[in-house]
């Protein structure tokens, strides 16, 4: 039987070191990339693409990989698919050296992007494996509350470094992700996955689930992916447009460290009513033409995606048997990315007050018949 330590046992600090540093690339890319190509070409948008290729290739070969390798042991695929992302990295970091063409280093970093779906779920795994039902909520946002620090600190350290030689913060992706797999080695490795229940029974499970995580990722979307287009409708000037984005990270961080401290049950309750908060967030930008009510609508969104994050993981988790959960961990993965990129397309599509509404219209008819489909399986369910 795996063993599930204690509070203060040293296999979660572990978990949480490699997980976290495995998504230094995530966080560092954008400006990586863009130093990067704008040091190589003379044009930091060909960075932007290498970013969004990296990206397409993480919501794409997520659940392809998945089940390419289903039934294997979890570490030892973890292991080897960082190894894989950190060399396509390093092939990357050379070949834009080398100022190689631009569509060959579209497709290493797709390459260096699809490991990203796969380890997220298998990290998510091993994390099951070695914490008990009680702590599974902390430890979530614990590792939610660390995600937002890394995506603050990691585009200005890539800023500072990249200073000083342009393909630095290339060099630590990539050095982050082998530092990762060497951590990954020492976490704990349940048996392979026994036979699985069918998709359809599965799919249910967490389909009301799965659509939550795509529109509460849209909403946060909206916030970080429209900044500058929120900034300049307001007036303010586009240099100071992060303002937006970092105000909602710190309300994402503080609303994370209070459920980490009290630990509070995850219930679709809490997922329903952190929705319409979200709502009244999204709403509240697309309407306001005053910095104090975007500030506001920012912190209300940020306050309330960070605990449906958790909420939602953990209720994937208590759906389905545990030999599914890196399948449903890794379809987890595919909504987030798929709802960053809905609002990221409505964003360049529409105006920052239109895609509110249709962010905010979608959360509120989508989340209501998510809410129906719960209670009504629930109703139903035998006791």
């Amino acid at each position: 039987m795996t063993k599930r330590p204690t509070v203060g046992d040293t296999t979660f600090g572990r978990w949480l070191v490699s997980y976290e540093a495995s998504i230094v690339p995530a966080a560092m890319g954008p400006v990586a990339f863009g130093v990067a190509m704008l040091a190589s070409t003379g044009s930091a948008q060909t960075g932007a693409a290498l970013m969004a290729a990296m990206v397409v290739g993480q919501v794409s070969m997520a659940v392809p990989l998945e089940a390419l390798t289903r039934g294997y042991r979890s570490k030892r695929i973890l292991v080897l698919f960082l190894v894989i992302q950190a060399t396509a990295l390093a092939c990357l970091t050379v070949a834009i050296h080398a100022r190689s063409p631009l569509p060959l280093l579209i497709v290493l970093a797709a390459v260096s992007g699809a490991p990203i779906g796969l380890a997220f779920s298998l990290f998510r795994y091993l994390l099951a494996q070695s914490s008990s039902r009680h702590m599974m909520v902390r430890r979530i946002a614990i590792s939610l509350t660390v995600n937002e620090v890394c995506y603050i600190v990691c585009p200005i350290a890539a800023s500072m470094v990249a200073g000083r030689y342009p393909l630095m913060p290339m060099l630590l992706m990539v050095g982050s992700v082998l530092a990762s797999a060497v951590l990954a080695t020492r976490l704990v490795d349940p048996e392979p996955a026994g036979r699985q229940p069918s998709g359809n029974v599965f799919l249910r499970a967490v389909v009301p689930w799965l659509l939550s995580v795509f529109l509460s990722s849209a909403a946060l979307a909206f916030v970080e992916a429209g900044t500058v287009a929120i900034a300049l409708r307001i007036g303010w000037p586009a240099g100071v447009a992060g303002m937006i984005a970092a105000v909602s990270g710190l309300a994402s961080g503080v609303a994370g460290s209070y459920v980490a401290y009290r630990s509070p049950k995850a219930t679709p309750e809490w997922v329903f009513a952190l929705m319409a908060m979200t709502v009244a967030g999204v709403v509240l930008i697309a309407v306001s033409t005053t910095g104090g009510l975007v500030m506001l609508g920012s912190v209300v969104i940020g306050l309330g995606v960070a605990p449906l994050g958790t909420f939602l993981s953990v209720l994937i988790q208590d759906e389905i048997p545990e030999s599914r959960l890196s399948a449903a961990m890794t379809l987890y993965r595919a909504a987030h990315g798929l709802g960053i990129g809905a609002a990221a397309l409505l964003l360049a599509l529409l105006t920052v007050p239109v895609t509110g509404v249709v962010i905010a219209v979608a959360v509120a008819v989508i989340g209501t018949g998510c809410a129906m489909a719960v209670y009504r399986r629930r109703r139903y369910q035998p006791q």
